[in-house]
């Protein structure tokens, strides 16, 4: 991921609502990706490194445990966020606090060139709305994506983490 983290990363660190943290997993990668976020000077970011590789699923758990916030959002090596990702999160928060998942929609970008909205029909709900039924709407392709999506950090620690073990297909 060494060609895509940097931007990856400052995505994040462009966003319009500031106050947040960067929790970054180093899962004993391959290539140059460690040292290109490593050389990133910011206070916000946190690096942690697995002594060995153990997977998505531990390396999200690992950055879940170790962020100090009350909500975690996921960002994929390989994926942006839009500069107003955060503040439109933290407005869904503001309109439904008893929620626990927020979520916008989200893009595919195929090589660097097109961009595609994904057949969800997302632009037939309401915009800051709450959705009643996730599964009749992502029928065709789910309303959100990993890297598009937030959740109350407690949640994780009611239901449990992820399961470390369908990584490796134990």
């Amino acid at each position: 991921k060494q060609n895509y983290v940097g931007k990856t990363l400052e995505s994040v660190l462009n966003q319009r609502f500031t106050n947040f943290e960067v929790v970054l997993i180093n899962d004993c990668s391959t290539d140059n990706s460690f040292a290109v976020v490593a050389a990133f000077d910011d206070s916000r970011i946190k690096l942690l490194s697995h002594s060995k590789n153990q997977g998505l699923s531990a390396t999200r758990n690992t950055g879940i445990k170790n962020a100090t916030s009350k909500y975690i959002a996921f960002l994929d090596a390989d994926d942006l966020w839009k500069p107003d990702f955060l503040k439109e999160i933290y407005q869904l928060m503001t309109s439904f606090p008893d929620a626990h998942l927020f979520a916008t929609n989200y893009e595919e970008i195929i090589d660097d060139k097109i961009t595609i909205l994904p057949a969800n029909g997302a632009e037939k709900l309401l915009k800051n709305g709450l959705i009643s039924n996730y599964f009749e709407k992502s029928l065709q392709q789910p309303l959100y994506c990993p890297s598009s999506f937030c959740v109350k950090k407690e949640v994780f620690e009611k239901i449990g983490f992820y399961n470390e073990k369908i990584t490796y297909g134990e």
